[in-house]
């Protein structure tokens, strides 16, 4: 009853062999400034309800498993992928505006306290500037990225 059909199991086992690849690889290289940003639970849950929405979904070729049972386990993983998806985009939208609020308090204060400053450029919908080079801010000259 195993491999039922022979292209579905090779590109299950191709699939989880890629996953174990990617979380040796994610876990060797956490020290990275750009992986350490990364929340490790939102990571670890999106990737192991991605592997369990495919194995549900390609049981079908694999095993004997009945239907209730795929559809259940289907739709728990895709509700728990879309939850850690909103999650982390919730989480940079955050972060988004905390910067935002970090680079140009001190415009926003001076226009605020009734002095025209004046915006020179494309504004969002917070009145905050969405290029950091046409701000009035001092924090923007000293933005260095390496």
């Amino acid at each position: 009853m195993l491999l039922q059909h022979g292209h579905a199991g090779i590109f299950v086992y191709t699939w989880f062999f890629f996953v174990i690849i990617s979380a040796i690889g994610y876990s060797l290289r956490r020290d990275k400034p750009l992986i350490k940003a990364r929340p490790v639970t939102l990571t670890i849950s999106q990737t192991t309800s991605g592997v369990i929405a495919l194995f549900f979904l390609l049981c079908y070729y694999l095993f004997d498993v009945p239907c209730f049972l795929r559809v259940w386990g289907l739709n728990l993983s895709i509700i728990v992928w879309s939850s850690t998806t909103l999650v982390r985009n919730l989480y940079l939208y955050i972060q988004y505006r905390y910067n935002q609020n970090l680079l140009f308090k001190e415009g926003l204060a001076k226009q605020q306290a009734g002095f025209p400053l004046g915006a020179e450029g494309p504004v969002d919908e917070f009145g905050y500037p969405t290029d950091a080079n046409n701000s009035k801010s001092k924090n923007s000259d000293s933005l260095h990225y390496t």
